[in-house]
């Protein structure tokens, strides 16, 4: 099945092997699992993440503890979804995956002279309230992706909205969409905090951002990363 024409995305939570399965995990990561990647149309990149030890929702639990994010340029296709699959079928360690396929909705969204490279990410798996989901789009593309790049530390946005053509196997409960917040950080509990403070209009710096659109719902989890090393 064709999708937006604007590429997606596959947001794999998983739990990361010991040693001395680590090893293996890493060889298959960068060697055969990237090799299979490139093979395919539309392949930009590989995200890997671990669970930061910040978290913005501390009670909210994180049953994963690696994330991967494949960001492709074209599709999903068939094919494309069907050789994600087989490849992590063969991971040694992604038996208990939890992988979600999301269509772009667009590109990054980047604050001008930033460049791609990640320090960490905040990773929303969000969702819309019933029958609001233009309210809830036109909130983000309006005002919350201008309003969260304004904060030092936070230097793109990209959102993604669930595709009909998922990895199996199916997830019981995956969420419409995904937001990811790049940062570019070193302080990411001072980055993540001020985005907060931001959004209640409690920052030194004034800036209040635009209130949340009723069309949000409370109905998602929040994940704080660390990036271990994109693979292109």
């Amino acid at each position: 099945m064709a999708g937006t024409g604007k590429g997606f995305g596959v947001v794999t939570f998983y739990h990361p092997p010991t040693q001395p399965d680590l090893a293996g995990f890493e060889a298959w990561l960068a060697g055969d699992h990237l090799a299979a990647m490139r093979a395919l149309p539309g392949f930009v990149r590989i995200l890997p993440f671990r669970i930061a030890g910040h978290q913005i929702l501390k009670d909210q639990p994180q049953p994963h503890q690696g994330v991967l994010i494949h960001e492709f340029a074209d599709g999903p296709t068939a094919e494309q979804i069907a050789a994600i699959g087989a490849s992590f079928d063969a991971a040694p360690a992604l038996a208990g995956r939890a992988a979600h396929v999301f269509e772009w909705l667009a590109d990054w969204r980047r604050q001008p002279g930033t460049s791609d490279a990640v320090s960490h990410l905040t990773l929303v798996m969000a969702n819309a309230n019933a029958g609001q989901d233009a309210a809830y789009n036109a909130w983000y593309e309006d005002y919350h992706i201008a309003d969260t790049l304004t904060v030092p530390g936070n230097v793109a946005m990209r959102r993604g909205k669930l595709s009909p053509t998922q990895i199996a196997p199916a997830n019981a409960r995956p969420a419409g969409y995904v937001v990811m917040v790049a940062m570019q950080t070193d302080d990411v509990i001072a980055t993540t905090g001020e985005t907060g403070l931001r959004s209640i209009g409690k920052s030194e710096s004034g800036y209040v951002f635009n209130p949340r659109s009723p069309a949000v719902s409370d109905d998602r989890t929040i994940h704080v990363l660390e990036a271990t090393g994109a693979l292109a």
